[in-house]
């Protein structure tokens, strides 16, 4: 009679207890087939095809539960196992989705941006606006949609501006600067045609353009969020104004009565927050 190695003995039920009662021995792969399978000690157990749409409703789960968790404890005072416990999941689920607490940032960072974008993407196919109108809807929009959700935005500010993320910071950054540079030169070229902007090389201007809007929200955590309403509102008027100002002359109009940034709606980053962020896992776009 041949011997049979104790580690094929495991039958799938047990494998599957060892799994829970080691918490994450036996980790859930997913190879470039799509096909996800439980593995340990390079012994392949068992194997199904991955569904991906659960696979992403799976992910947005573990997403809403971070952004819950940031947003009450801050990322710093987040720890996995607080996901694990709000989830009732293994670390090896969690590990499926994300390498680590850093890589789970930076997903919800990103969540948050494409859902941002993808709204704002939606405004220039509006056929009824001017480019300016446009314009002023997506700084209005971009800066509503920040306001809803607040006291998220706060802790991913601060955990982005913290020592050690700032690479996830410039990635992310990166990707933005990417789509935003495309819809600004969109929005200028239209702006153009109209007559509404002058200025020589409008294809150009959507980088620049995204460069200065960057440099205004460093400024702008500066001059807000440290201070957290002890900042006079006459210096946040006058940071508005100067930035206003230097969008206006890059478009090549007058920028009295000008303004993408509106100084009120920066203040409000000052007063208390009232209510937690609603989740939103899909973007909700509309033409209105």
């Amino acid at each position: 009679m041949v011997a049979v190695p104790l580690f094929l003995a495991f039958t799938v039920a047990a494998a599957d207890r060892y799994d829970r009662a080691l918490n994450g021995v036996f980790l859930d792969r997913e190879n470039s087939q799509g096909v996800a399978y439980k593995q340990t000690f390079g012994l392949l157990i068992m194997a199904r095809t991955l569904d991906p749409d659960a696979h992403a409703q799976r992910r947005q789960a573990f997403l809403e539960v971070a952004a819950q968790v940031i947003e009450r404890k801050g990322y710093e005072g987040m720890t996995i196992q607080d996901i694990l416990n709000t989830m009732q999941a293994s670390k090896g689920a969690f590990y499926h989705y994300f390498d680590s607490k850093e890589a789970l940032l930076e997903g919800l960072v990103e969540h948050v941006v494409e859902f941002t974008l993808t709204r704002l993407e939606a405004v220039t196919t509006v056929p009824h606006l001017t480019a300016p109108e446009k314009l002023r809807r997506i700084f209005s929009q971009s800066h509503q949609r920040k306001l809803e959700q607040k006291g998220l935005m706060l802790a991913l500010g601060k955990a982005l501006h913290a020592e050690g993320n700032g690479v996830i910071k410039e990635r992310v950054q990166s990707r933005v600067r990417h789509r935003m540079a495309n819809l600004l030169s969109t929005i200028v070229a239209q702006g153009v045609t109209e007559g509404a902007f002058r200025l020589p090389y409008p294809e150009h201007v959507g980088r620049p353009l995204v460069a200065v809007l960057q440099e205004f929200q460093s400024i702008f955590w500066d001059v807000v969020m440290n201070a957290r309403g002890t900042e006079p509102k006459a210096r946040i008027t006058d940071v508005v104004d100067a930035y206003n100002d230097v969008l206006a002359r890059m478009l090549g109009i007058q920028a009295q009565g000008f303004a993408l940034i509106d100084a009120d709606q920066v203040s409000l980053w000052g007063e208390p927050q009232t209510d937690h962020t609603k989740w939103e896992p899909e973007p909700k776009l509309s033409h209105r």
